[in-house]
């Protein structure tokens, strides 16, 4: 006879919620002055399941001894308060925030999405993903329909914004002296971004992605408040310093045309509905120096930006063809049906 099943597996799942306790595993905060703590961890109860079934299954085939007793045990968390100050994350390295912008859904969007990557731990030596963090963006999973960029028009789709989170990890990587591995411009020029340091994400397609090429573990924070969000890469501290400077925004094109043929148009005649923009490009440059001032990266990015379509409306509708009309007979008749008589020729002109 054993103690088991599904009934049984209910029954201890809900006792657990009863007695037991979640663990909590050790945790980073960021205090005054950059500096971040290691909130301690704290063990968990927990019903031992295999030893509490066996005082059960003795107390069933007892004659007298029928009360069986819990078996208690404490559940460990993941990372422990001394694995956690291992890792050697004492300061924050850099943060940055964007500003929100659009509709209420592409705003929850943001919100979520900075949860899902709070709290992001990287080895040394290992990628961060904004992808594999976030992971896929459905409405099963919270996300909500918002504006996107689709080969360079807006378009509705779920996890809209989800871009904005992409620009400001690469950011705060960027400030950071990171590598960064993998980053995919807008294909359209968003004013509200710091110039030419935008960035983009398709799940699962396109990513943002860093290296932390520091000898001790990343943590990233992510948090929103009531105007935007951030992002904070915390770690050991590594002397690097940033230098970045921007080239100027140039046109390389003509505005792009979209025609549109519109029936309530006649033909030949044409209505602006979207003005449109030029193509455009920047060229960034980023050195990251050592403390000993030596240069890690030299590094040049140029980003090509699409212009906005300028949509003309084009008239396809055929002008109506004009009435007939009937000539008109201006020869009087008498009743009789005989034509009148010429009137009489008129007097010359008296001779003075």
């Amino acid at each position: 006879m054993t103690v088991g099943g599904a009934g049984t597996n209910a029954f201890f799942a809900r006792f657990g919620k009863r007695v037991g306790s979640a663990p909590a595993d050790a945790n980073f905060r960021i205090m005054g002055g950059g500096i971040v703590e290691v909130a301690p961890h704290r063990n968990g109860v927990s019903i031992d399941v295999d030893k509490t079934s066996a005082a059960i299954r003795r107390a069933a085939f007892s004659p007298t001894a029928r009360t069986a007793r819990v078996v208690i045990g404490s559940a460990q968390p993941e990372l422990t308060t001394s694995e956690a100050r291992a890792m050697g994350i004492t300061r924050v390295l850099s943060g940055y925030t964007t500003a929100y912008s659009g509709t209420a859904d592409r705003i929850h969007n943001l919100q979520l999405a900075v949860r899902l990557i709070d709290g992001a731990l990287v080895p040394p030596g290992g990628t961060f993903s904004l992808n594999d963090r976030v992971g896929e963006r459905t409405v099963e999973r919270g996300f909500r329909v918002a504006p996107v960029i689709v080969g360079g028009e807006y378009e509705e789709d779920v996890g809209g914004g989800v871009s904005q989170i992409a620009t400001t990890v690469f950011n705060a990587a960027w400030e950071a002296g990171l590598k960064i591995v993998e980053r995919n411009p807008h294909s359209l020029y968003i004013s509200r971004y710091q110039l030419g340091r935008d960035a983009t994400v398709n799940y699962p397609d396109l990513d943002l992605k860093f290296l932390n090429d520091t000898p001790r573990w990343l943590r990233v924070f992510g948090w929103s408040g009531s105007t935007g969000i951030t992002i904070a890469i915390a770690g050991a501290p590594t002397g690097r310093r940033v230098v970045s400077e921007a080239g100027e925004l140039t046109v390389t094109g003509p505005v792009p045309i979209k025609r549109v043929p519109d029936p309530t148009l006649l033909i030949g005649e044409k209505a602006i509905e979207e003005s449109g923009t030029q193509p455009t490009a920047v060229t960034v440059t980023r050195t990251v120096y050592r403390p000993d001032g030596t240069v890690l990266y030299d590094e040049t990015w140029r980003t090509a930006y699409r212009g906005e379509k300028r949509v003309v409306r084009v008239g396809t509708k055929k002008p109506e063809p004009k009435p007939e009309t009937k000539p008109t007979d201006t020869t009087a008749t008498t009743t009789t049906g005989k034509q009148p008589p010429p009137p009489p020729p008129k007097a010359p002109p008296a001779t003075p």
